[in-house]
C-alpha cells in the first residue's frame, strides 16, 4: 500500500514546510550525482530513457532556481536512479517531493506504465527497488502512478509526502529512489515516438511530518520531443546513465490551480 499526503498546486513562491525540522532540501539545480544507475535486464533499447534536468518549468525557490528533473521514456522497461543521503541515527524520516504526471496515456488492455517514488533506510540500489523479491522493502510508497491507476495527476506539480515515518536505527544513510518504466505488447501496440513525459521536483526530508508542502508551483505548459544525445561533450543535464538529452520545456504555465482546504490523505495501493 502506498501512502501519501496530497496538496494540489497553486502559485505563491516556493517555503520551506511548516512543523518540520527539514535535513535536506535538494532543488534540482543541476543533475544529482547519482549513488547507482538500473536498467532492468528486460528493458528494450535501454537507452531509451532520458533522464535529464531542465532549467524552467519547475518550482521557482527563493533563489530563483525553476529547475526540475524530467524523465521521457521511449521504449518499454524500467529504470531507477537512487541517491543517497546522509541522516542522523535514531531519527523518524520523512520524504516528501512534487511530482507531475500526464493522465492521458491510454495503453493498450493488459498494458501499463509506471511513475514511483520512495525511500529506504539504508545504501541501497535500484535493483532491489525494482526487484519485486526486494521491491516490498521500499513500501509505503511517497507515490506511484500507473494506467492501473492512479493514472497521473493530469500533469499537474502536485506535493506527496510520506505520512508515516521510516526510523533511521543504527543507519546513517537514506536511500531516495525514482523508478520510470512501461510495459507493452509491440505486436499489437506501439508505444508513441514520445513515451511517458514526467516530472519531479526537489526531495525534502525531515524528521517531522510535512504537514504544509513548500509552496506548490505552476505547470510547465507544453513540451518538446526530446532530442536523442549525440554523445561527447560535458553537458551536466545529460544523464548519467548513457542516455538520450531532452530539450528545455517551452510554453506559459500551466494555468490550472487546485487548492485542497487542510489538505487530503490519501491512499495509494502499488
Amino acid at each position: 500500500m502506498s501512502v501519501a499526503l496530497l496538496f494540489a498546486s497553486g502559485s505563491r513562491a516556493p517555503a520551506a514546510p511548516q512543523s518540520a525540522s527539514l535535513l535536506i532540501n535538494d532543488s534540482y539545480a543541476t543533475m544529482p550525482a547519482w549513488d547507482d544507475v538500473y536498467n532492468a535486464p528486460w528493458n528494450t533499447n535501454a537507452g531509451q530513457i532520458a533522464w535529464t534536468i531542465e532549467p524552467t518549468g519547475g518550482a521557482t525557490d527563493p533563489t530563483g532556481n525553476a529547475s526540475y528533473l524530467r524523465v521521457v521514456r521511449q521504449e518499454a522497461g524500467s529504470s531507477v536512479m537512487v541517491k543517497h543521503y546522509t541522516v542522523p541515527q535514531n531519527t523518524d524520516i520523512y520524504v516528501g517531493a512534487w511530482m507531475r504526471c500526464p493522465s492521458d496515456y491510454n495503453p493498450a488492455p493488459g498494458e501499463n506504465y509506471w511513475m514511483e517514488m520512495s525511500y529506504k533506510i539504508g545504501a541501497w540500489g535500484g535493483q532491489d527497488f525494482d526487484d519485486p523479491a526486494t521491491g516490498g522493502s521500499w513500501f509505503p510508497l511517497v507515490m506511484k502512478f500507473a494506467y492501473a491507476g492512479p493514472n497521473g495527476n493530469g500533469n499537474v506539480w502536485t506535493w506527496y509526502a510520506s505520512a508515516a515515518p521510516k526510523n533511521s536505527g543504527s543507519s546513517t544513510v537514506v536511500s531516495i529512489g525514482y523508478k520510470v518504466g512501461t510495459l507493452y505488447n509491440t505486436t499489437t501496440y506501439q508505444q508513441p515516438p514520445v513515451g511517458p513525459d514526467l516530472g519531479y521536483d526537489g526531495i525534502f526530508i525531515s524528521d517531522q511530518p510535512m504537514t504544509t508542502p513548500p509552496a506548490p508551483p505552476s505547470g510547465p505548459g507544453p513540451l518538446p520531443s526530446p532530442t536523442p544525445s549525440t554523445g561527447g561533450g560535458d553537458d551536466k543535464n545529460r544523464n548519467l546513465c548513457g542516455c538520450g538529452t531532452a530539450g528545455a520545456p517551452g510554453g506559459s504555465g500551466l494555468g490550472l490551480a487546485m487548492i485542497l482546504a487542510g489538505g487530503l490523505l490519501a491512499l495509494r495501493r502499488r
